[in-house]
């Protein structure tokens, strides 16, 4: 079977659309909202492996508008915050732009919002 992903840069979520993405094919639970995203290892104090990864430039922004990361440890809600640079996101607070919201039950896999000032192009 040939398996179609975005082939620029390191992403390579199935394409909406194509036999991957349509076979249920990669590491997604396909439930309503989205499940955990599945990022093999081991969970650590913190949340880690951001995708896309801190300082990626290769990811088009218009195709994809979600973070995901690996779930810290014992830890069923996360705050996410999402920035062109460390110290916005680790000074931010929930009242800063790069706050995106939150997630609970597991989850993993977070939207930005579409008005987001930090997402390239704008809202």
């Amino acid at each position: 079977a040939v398996v179609s992903t975005q082939s620029t840069g390191n992403d390579f979520r199935p394409v909406k659309g194509s036999e991957a993405d349509n076979s249920k094919i990669g590491p997604y639970f396909r439930t309503k909202p989205p499940g955990p995203y599945w990022i093999p290892g081991r969970e650590e104090e913190k949340a880690s492996d951001p995708v896309p990864p801190t300082g990626s430039e290769t990811v088009i922004a218009q195709r994809r508008r979600h973070v995901m990361w690996r779930n810290a440890y014992n830890c069923d809600k996360h705050q996410v915050y999402f920035g062109t640079s460390k110290e916005e996101v680790t000074s931010a607070d929930t009242s800063s732009d790069a706050f995106i919201g939150g997630v609970s039950n597991g989850r993993n896999i977070k939207a930005i919002p579409k008005e987001s000032k930090v997402m390239p192009g704008g809202s």
